[in-house]
């Protein structure tokens, strides 16, 4: 009787790139990065005795990374082989020239790249006594490619089976639905027409992949980017002679990001305020950590239930060694200026860090998104400077066009104290995950305006005590 064949695929890993906003505290960025993730990766293919690993691309960060990249990817390919796992991979932008390279440089079949040279290449995969596969690939041969590589998609391969039998599974790096992007553009029209699934690399949020045919993107393998937030790691992927039949994602991401939104106005009759919001943000972290914590248990009991090896394999492997939170504070309390200035003041908030199941959790970054109590909208009626700068609250917060033309008026000038000064301190983004300037902006202006608002109503009051 055939038995199903079991693929890991796995989408963006840039070995070579450290996670960011990473706590002076926080365990070894080794720890935490791609390399961990490789390791974890390579450890659960093992122990699921799966027949091939499928890499969607970006495997390597950048060409200089690729002898950073090389010992990692050896040992990798070596432990695989020692179980008869095949390793194969598309070369995404990141790595159009580095991954040609450091495959070469293993030698031999240790990692094949499908459609090396930009082409379309089918690989055919036969473990014995298993349904046969047939993987479906091309690969970027430079960083920048403006074609549809769909236009050039052969006839002969498309088709769920090949004229032998073998199901297919394409795997491409690609920006979907994305015509004037630099990054082998193509529509998912295009691909389900070719009726096979289809496993994608570059955008690092990962597709809801369900149904016998997904068409969507695996996600980054860990935690690279400050808001790559929620569960990170390959798709366990098992094929019987039908087609796919189940797919499930194993969250090994060693680094995880989430966030975390807490109202402050369950302080309004706090006595001591800051100390209740720090108890207020532990008892958030808990709960963020109990949830991640479940998750990995219902993970394991569906893996049980397509894969009976999983037993074998360690609890602590599908969960995170660290988890960054990104803490938004809303809502109104008569606290409001108290606790900016506390957060201002002590930076153990913005530090803070907390264990629980061995999982290390600290907070990446602090939004303050409070105010006063009082009534934004009541206060916008005027027409002195605080109605002024309530109605500008408003915009910001509905992120209507009055509040674009704010955020775009402050990056067009650059002029102001604040917009230098903001704009010099934003951390950088890396490649092309820049930081998202505008939502950072955004954020800021928020968080200054509501802080002056609070500032000018105190004064209003003074005046007229």
């Amino acid at each position: 009787m055939t038995r199903p064949t079991r693929v890991l695929l796995v989408g963006d890993l840039h070995l070579g790139l450290r996670p960011r906003r990473l706590p002076e505290r926080a365990a070894d960025a080794d720890r935490l990065g791609p390399r961990e993730a490789l390791e974890r990766i390579v450890t659960t293919a093992r122990a699921l005795d799966v027949d091939a690993v499928a890499f969607a691309g970006d495997l390597i960060h950048h060409l200089e990374d690729r002898f950073e990249a090389l010992g990692p990817l050896k040992g990798a390919c070596q432990r695989l082989a020692e179980r008869g796992v095949v390793a194969l991979a598309v070369a995404g932008n990141h790595d159009a020239v580095a991954l040609n390279r450091v495959a070469g440089l293993l030698g031999g079949e240790a990692l094949h790249v499908l459609g090396a040279d930009g082409g379309w290449e089918a690989r055919s995969l036969e473990p014995e006594g298993a349904t046969a596969l047939e993987f479906v690939g091309r690969s970027f041969v430079r960083e920048h490619e403006t074609a549809d590589p769909m236009a050039a998609f052969p006839e002969a391969l498309r088709g769920p089976t090949s004229p032998e039998g073998r199901v297919r599974i394409g795997l491409l790096h690609t920006q979907l639905d994305a015509a004037d992007a630099p990054y082998a553009p193509t529509t998912r029209a295009a691909l389900e027409a070719t009726g096979m699934p289809w496993f994608l690399g570059h955008v690092h949020d990962p597709s809801p992949l369900s149904g016998s045919r997904p068409v969507g993107y695996l996600g980054s393998a860990t935690a690279l980017a400050a808001d790559e937030c929620g569960a990170r790691g390959p798709w366990l992927a098992t094929v019987g002679p039908e087609g796919l039949r189940d797919l499930v994602q194993l969250p090994l991401a060693p680094l995880r990001r989430e966030r975390l939104e807490l109202d402050v106005g369950v302080l309004e009759e706090a006595a001591d305020p800051v100390a209740e919001l720090e108890a207020l943000v532990e008892e958030g972290a808990t709960r963020i950590l109990e949830a991640i914590g479940a998750e990995g248990r219902a993970t394991m009991q569906r893996l049980l239930d397509v894969a009976p090896e999983a037993g074998s394999l360690e609890e602590a492997t599908l969960g995170p060694r660290a988890v960054g939170l990104r803490l938004r504070l809303v809502g109104r309390t008569r606290h409001a200026v108290r606790l900016r200035d506390a957060l201002e003041a002590q930076g153990s908030l913005r530090e803070y860090a907390t264990h629980g199941g061995g999982i290390q959790a600290w907070i990446q970054k602090v939004e303050v998104a409070f105010a006063r109590s009082h009534d934004l909208e009541e206060l916008a009626r005027g027409n002195d400077p605080i109605a002024l700068l309530a109605r500008k609250l408003l915009a910001i917060e509905s992120g209507d066009a009055e509040a674009g033309e704010l955020v775009a008026g402050v990056l067009a000038t650059r002029r102001g104290g604040f917009a230098r000064a903001w704009l010099d301190a934003l951390p950088r983004g890396e490649g092309d995950e820049p930081v998202d300037v505008e939502e950072e902006l955004r954020s800021a202006l928020l968080e200054a305006g509501q802080e002056a608002l609070d500032a000018l109503l105190a004064q209003r009051e003074e005046a007229a005590a």
